[in-house]
Formats: C-alpha cells, structure tokens, sequence
C-alpha cells in the first residue's frame, strides 16, 4: 500500500491525471448521526443517509445502552416527508429477523438542522420517538459523492471493445468548527480518487501498448477492466472515525478480487490509529485469546458451509471447521480491524488470506467485553471498553 501511495503522490505530481477524462456521473448522499429516544426513555442514535437525489433512505441504529446494530431496510420520502423503515438484525447463522419498524416525518429546521419524529412499532407495541443532530458531537454530517467512470476504448472491433468502468466513493466530512484534524482526514480520503484513476491509467496504457505490439491478437486477448471503491461508516463519536473500504477489481483472471480495508481515524489529530493490533492487544499470542479467536473461525467456517460440500469434505458430524483455513493453528489477529458500538472486527482480506475464495473476506467480531482483558490501557481505543 505504502508503495501504491508513493506512485500515485509521483504521478500527481507529474500532472499524468490531467490527461485522463473519461466520462464522470455522480450522486450525492448525505449521512446524519441522529441522537433521541424512544418512548421518551430508551436512548438510541442513528446513522441515517438520505440519497439527494432518489429521496431514499437507509441506515442502521443502536441502543446506547446494549449497543447491538439493528439494520434499517431502505425507504423513500413522499411529498409529505414522511418515510417506513423496516429494521432487521442478523442472527448467529447470518439469518436476518424482522424485529419492528420506524413510521414518522422528517423535516428540516433551521436552526436544529434534521429531524426525524414519529411512531416506532413492533408486534406487541407502539412508541412516539424523536431523533436529531446532536450539535454537540464533532461530526453529525458527512457528505458521500458517488462516480460512475465509463470509459470506452479507441481500439475497437465487432468482437471486442474493451470498457474501464468504475463505482467509487468519497466521504466529506463536515467540519463547521474548522477542525485541522478533520481538514486532514477529509484530504486523505480524498487521495482515493487518485488510485481510481490510476487504475484507469494502467488499463489505457496495457490497451494501447498490446494494441500497437500484436494488432491481430488484440480483438481476442485484451478485455475490459473494472474498479470499485465504495466507503462504510462504521461508528462515530468525539474522538474517533471508524471507515471500512471495499475495494473490487476485476483485470483479468477466472474472476475479480475483493479487499476490504479498514481506518480508525483520530479525529483531533487526524492521524490513523489502527496501523498496528500491537497498538491494541497486550499479546496476540495469548492461548486464551486464540483459543476464543479459533473458536471464532470454526463458528464462521460452520456457517458459511451449513451443510453444503465443503473445501475438506463433506460435511458431517466430525466436521469442525479447521481444514477449510489455511495453516489454521498460525492465523492471529491483524491490524486490518474496524470498531463500531459493539465491539470490534477483524477483516481477513482479500479472499485467499486464511480461507478459499469461496468464503469471501474473513470477519471475525469480539464485543467489548469479550476482548477487554486482553487489551491495553494505553491504546487510544481503550476507552471504548470502559
């Protein structure tokens, strides 16, 4: 990655992006962290994004005080404001349950910015709530800008016309107080334009390159590429910025490529703070520890295959999981790890990492309480488990 940086930092400076201007479509969203109760005694918040130009809604939500993401099915304003949002969790086998929904008005006030005010209800009951933009925290607002690259190649043919297209994503976060370190953060997540373009960049170059080299092969071998780039907030609160990146391309092969990349921001700094677990954990080595964390794997290993063939075999009663990972007994926890209210997860990513391609990318999530002994107090996430 660090090497990756360093080139798109030469590049830029060089001034090669400003000859690549392939079409460019955007939408833009908006994401409001949302605070209030229910039935006037039950304090949750909200992580709310409203599309600013379909009008629809989505989201998640947590209790403050059980802090478990409960998941908010997608819903569109009508011309009176008023929206449905059906909320869902997941399950230990990944099933997702029903469990209510949000039925109210949302409307803009001048001075307390968002509010979102109706009827909560589920099978038994029906509660008033109301949420707004706590204007106390940090950061309440982030702006999110989605581009869609297509760009077609000048080296076409009836049976081949080689596409770069790419979904991508940059998040701006609002900084009414004028913040150095979220002028900082908001400068590096902008550099992730740069790597689309670079990508961009090294499909135009190989076309043109194979295209002069072997002109009657070109129609046959060379094909469309495809890279996407799409952000996740996965908490906020006064002092940090947890972000997932989910990154895919696609530039040749049997079949495309996965990454998930996590960031934990400071956000008086602007510094990222997950560089490395050490930072975190006293001792990834702890038999105790692995031993929850293998627990963990064959959990994960157990679901993804739920009686179907497995990489090992067939599944059947002896089966626990182990030989679907590689060097099972070696995997540890990593530094790519996000936090969000209730806990921590580690990513094993891109697929290949510790398990086939089948499973995908690897989450392995630890509540607060589960990881808390084993955690150091001078790790600038130790108040998260407090």
């Amino acid at each position: 990655m660090k090497k990756l940086l360093t080139l798109i930092i030469i590049l830029i400076s060089t001034n090669l992006f400003a000859s690549i201007n392939p079409t460019i479509k955007s939408s833009d969203e908006t994401l409001y962290i949302l605070s209030g109760k229910i039935d006037n005694k039950y304090p949750i918040t909200m992580y709310l994004t409203i599309d600013n130009d379909t009008d629809m809604i989505s989201g998640n939500y947590y209790y403050n005080k059980h802090r478990k993401i409960i998941y908010l099915q997608a819903g569109e304003l009508d011309n009176k404001s008023e929206v449905i949002l059906r909320e869902y969790f997941y399950d230990e086998k990944g099933n997702a349950i029903s469990s209510g929904e949000f039925r109210g008005a949302i409307r803009y006030d001048k001075d307390e910015g968002i509010i979102f005010k109706g009827i909560w209800y589920n099978t038994k009951q029906s509660l008033d709530f109301i949420l707004r933009l706590d204007k106390n925290s940090t950061i309440n607002e982030i702006k999110i800008t989605n581009y869609k690259y297509k760009y077609i190649s000048a080296f076409t043919s009836v049976e081949n016309t080689p596409e770069f297209i790419s979904d991508f994503s940059i998040l701006e976060i609002s900084n009414p107080k004028k913040l150095s370190g979220i002028k900082k953060i908001n400068a590096q997540l902008k550099n992730f334009f740069n790597i689309n373009n670079l990508y961009y960049s090294n499909w135009k170059n190989e076309i043109e390159e194979y295209a002069t080299e072997y002109p009657d092969s070109f129609i046959i071998v060379f094909h469309s590429w495809d890279s996407n780039s799409l952000y996740f907030v996965k908490y906020i609160d006064n002092t940090i910025l947890s972000l997932l990146n989910n990154h895919s391309s696609n530039t040749g092969g049997n079949h495309g490529n996965t990454n998930l990349i996590t960031s934990i921001y400071n956000i008086d700094s602007g510094e990222l703070i997950n560089k490395s677990v050490d930072d975190l954990i006293i001792d990834i080595n702890n038999l105790e520890l692995l031993a929850m964390l293998q627990k963990k794997l064959i959990d994960h290993a157990n679901t993804m295959m739920d009686g179907t063939e497995t990489v090992a075999g067939i599944k059947d009663k002896g089966y626990d999981g182990k030989k679907d990972y590689y060097n099972f007994d070696e995997i540890r926890l990593n530094s790519n790890f996000y936090v969000d209210a209730y806990g921590v997860t580690f990513v094993y990513s891109p697929p290949y990492d510790i398990a086939p391609y089948s499973f995908g990318s690897v989450e392995i999530t630890f509540s607060y309480n589960e990881l808390k002994p084993f955690v150091k107090k001078s790790s600038k996430l130790y108040y998260l488990f407090t």
